[in-house]
């Protein structure tokens, strides 16, 4: 757990890596779904399904992908740079 401005950060989030996919279910409708990589379950888990124009659908499914990536980088620069908000 992390303190941030005087709180404490108990949010649990979902290890990377993540990866973009493809549903086929009975309720796909041309969706894509971010997966999780979890080589520990049997089946990996849907972070977030994403609907809207395959161009938008597309670059926000790959930017929720991103997030442990993203997360992780930032953490760094924070710690390379002394910032206490992460």
């Amino acid at each position: 757990m992390r303190t941030i401005n005087g709180q404490t950060d108990t949010a649990p989030h979902t290890p990377g890596p993540w990866y973009l996919g493809t549903y086929d279910g009975p309720m796909a409708e041309g969706g894509l779904v971010v997966w999780d990589d979890n080589d520990e379950a049997e089946l990996p888990s849907a972070i977030a399904e994403v609907f809207d124009s395959l161009v938008n659908a597309e670059a926000n499914a790959r930017l929720i992908a991103a997030a442990p990536e993203l997360l992780e980088a930032l953490r760094e620069v924070c710690e390379a740079y002394g910032c206490e908000c992460l």
